[in-house]
Formats: C-alpha cells, sequence, structure tokens
C-alpha cells in the first residue's frame, strides 16, 4: 500500500512506477502460454510495452482527478502516440474508488485496477493488478469499395430500383437517390434481402434539385434490388446504390454533412470525424453534369443522369469535404462510416 497526504505533490508519478512494476512479470507469462510464434511474441512483447505504459499514463491521469476533486467519478480516453488509453473511476463506497486502466497499442491491450480510499488528511492506493495478461484486440477494418448498381428512368417517375447480382453479408449497403425538382419527399428506402435502410444524409434541395443518402448496415447476402418509392412523380431520379466492406457492422454512421450552390466546384462543406479509420461517402445531384472526383476521393459513378458518387477512406480524426467539378446548380453531400475494429 501506498499513502499520501492530500495536497502531496509527485505521488501520481511514484504510483504509475508500482503499477509498471507490478505488471512487468505478466508479460512473459502472456507470451509463454499464448502459443505464438517467436515474430509474433517480439512483436506482442514491444506493443504490450507500450500498452503497458499508456495504462500507466491513464493511471496517473485518473488519480490526478481523484486528487483535484475526491467526488470525481467518470471515463475518459485519451489518443497517445501510436495507441491510446482509458481509464473509468467507480465509486465503491464513500470514501472508496475503482480505478481501471487500459492501454492499447496495435491490437494488444493491458488492463490495470486498484482501489484508492479517501481519508480525511491522506488517499491510500492499494492492490495494483493488472486484469488477466494482455489481451488481443479485434485489428481496425480497412473499408472497402465492393460494387454500384444504378438506375436512371428518362422519363417522371415515383420510384426507381437497382440490381444487385450478388451481394456478400455482413457488408453495408450505401442508397443515393437524388431528382431533379425542389419538391417530393422519400417515402421508403427497402430491398428483396430484407434489409433496413436509415437516412445517412437528410434530405436537401436546391431551388432545381433533391437528393438524400440513405444506408443498410450488416447486410445480408445473395441477390438483391433496392427500391426508394418518392412521395411524388419526380423528373430524372438517379438512384447509386452502392456495396462496402470493412465497416462497422452495430453503429457504423458518424456524421454528415449538405451543401447546396452554383459554382464549377461542388461541395459538402466540412464534417469531423469522431473515428481515426473512417470511410467518406459523397455525392451530387446536378441538372448539368459532374465531370470527376473531387482531390483526394475515387470516383465510382457518373450516371447516365450526370450525377457522381466517389469515396475515400481517411487514417485519422479531422475535417474533411467531399469535392467534385460540375458545370451547374448542384446538390452535394458526404457522410462518414467507422470502420470495422474501433
Amino acid at each position: 500500500m501506498v499513502v499520501v497526504q492530500r495536497g502531496e505533490s509527485g505521488y501520481v508519478a511514484l504510483l504509475a512506477v508500482l503499477v509498471t512494476g507490478a505488471a512487468a512479470l505478466v508479460v512473459g507469462l502472456a507470451l509463454l502460454t499464448a502459443g505464438a510464434d517467436s515474430q509474433r511474441s517480439g512483436l506482442a512483447s514491444q506493443q504490450s510495452k507500450q500498452a503497458r505504459a499508456l495504462a500507466a499514463t491513464c493511471a496517473q491521469e485518473a488519480l490526478q482527478q481523484i486528487h483535484d476533486n475526491i467526488a470525481f467519478l467518470g471515463s475518459n480516453t485519451v489518443s497517445l502516440g501510436q495507441g491510446s488509453c482509458g481509464y473509468t473511476v467507480a465509486s465503491a463506497s464513500s470514501t472508496t474508488r475503482n480505478v481501471t486502466t487500459s492501454g492499447t497499442v496495435g491490437t494488444v491491450v493491458r488492463k490495470v485496477q486498484t482501489t484508492v480510499t479517501i481519508g480525511a488528511t491522506a488517499i491510500s492506493a492499494a492492490a495494483w493488478q493488472e486484469v488477466g495478461a494482455y489481451a488481443f484486440a479485434a485489428p481496425v477494418s480497412v473499408p472497402a469499395f465492393v460494387q454500384v448498381q444504378s438506375a436512371t428512368p428518362q422519363s417522371p417517375a415515383a420510384s426507381v430500383a437497382a440490381t444487385y447480382t450478388t451481394q456478400t453479408a455482413g457488408n453495408m449497403n450505401v442508397v443515393v437517390i437524388g431528382w431533379n425538382n425542389a419538391t417530393g419527399t422519400v417515402t421508403s428506402v427497402t430491398d428483396t434481402a430484407g434489409n433496413t435502410y436509415q437516412i445517412a444524409a437528410p434530405l436537401t434541395r436546391s431551388a432545381t434539385q433533391s437528393q438524400a443518402i440513405y444506408y443498410a448496415k450488416n447486410i445480408a447476402g445473395g441477390a438483391n434490388t433496392v427500391t426508394v418509392v418518392l412521395s411524388a412523380t419526380s423528373s430524372f431520379p438517379d438512384l447509386r446504390a452502392m456495396e462496402y466492406s470493412g465497416l462497422d457492422q452495430t453503429s457504423p454512421l458518424d456524421t454528415s454533412a449538405s451543401a447546396t450552390g452554383g459554382v464549377t466546384t461542388a461541395s459538402s462543406g466540412p464534417l469531423t470525424t469522431t473515428f481515426a479509420s473512417s470511410l467518406i461517402v459523397g455525392a451530387g445531384t446536378t441538372p448539368g453534369s459532374f465531370s470527376a472526383a473531387g482531390a483526394g476521393f475515387t470516383q465510382r459513378i457518373i450516371t447516365a443522369d450526370s450525377n457522381i458518387a466517389e469515396d475515400r477512406n481517411v487514417t485519422s480524426i479531422g475535417s474533411y469535404s467531399a469535392t467534385a467539378a460540375v458545370n451547374n446548380t448542384w446538390v452535394m453531400q458526404a457522410v462518414a462510416f467507422k470502420a470495422a475494429g474501433q
């Protein structure tokens, strides 16, 4: 047990050293019992040491929170270098706190727990221990474009459908629907595989165009036809249906951005991602024509009606916009989706 006076400087660093020393014994045992080959063991050992150091860093942060405010309860996650750490401070009683911290580097996770007792004039921490050996986290997937299908009726219509010959179970569908008037709404987005579609980017209008983006997560496999029904007959309905792999199957939608304009470059406006590894899908509708994807994006289709769909993978949290070259007024949207494993 370590006892420190309330307000005594430097006690957090001392406790972190104790965490590091106590946890170090686990590494060798974990490597011996993992059954991994020597190359993997070497990499895992290096990542384990780094993850342990990150766990100690978040232990410092958690203990500092308690030091500064003995009523503190809560959690936080911090990105540091090539990894991240997190901590949770929970109340065990009016005078004790359970502190759990974790460090993650690559696919290795180290977790440490302790009990903190708050006295009238001193804080004590005891029972520093690692929770098991280190674990291998699920690797972060790289989202990948699979295929695109489209449908562009050349006469006014109230519904439009596009057919996939076959799809892979667990992937995600992104459906863009645009049309060349500023009336009507989307009544439904369905498919023959029974997938459920949700709004990704809400209906956005210019003076002469409308567009919205939908998605279906964790889709069923096999042949599939996607149908969009509008509330009224509309001019030049344009359906772009894209399939992607490597996305979170539970909660993939992060954020979106939408804008309208009339200059030579269409832009969705900025969105800020929440996750380091994300897929950004951009799409635009115009009465004129799109000619190319914007910087950083890959063009997936320019339809018979000259509307565009594009995408890009990003590997850091930040602000991004979907842009594309165009010669008329436009509606442009972008959606960020979370990669699996985060």
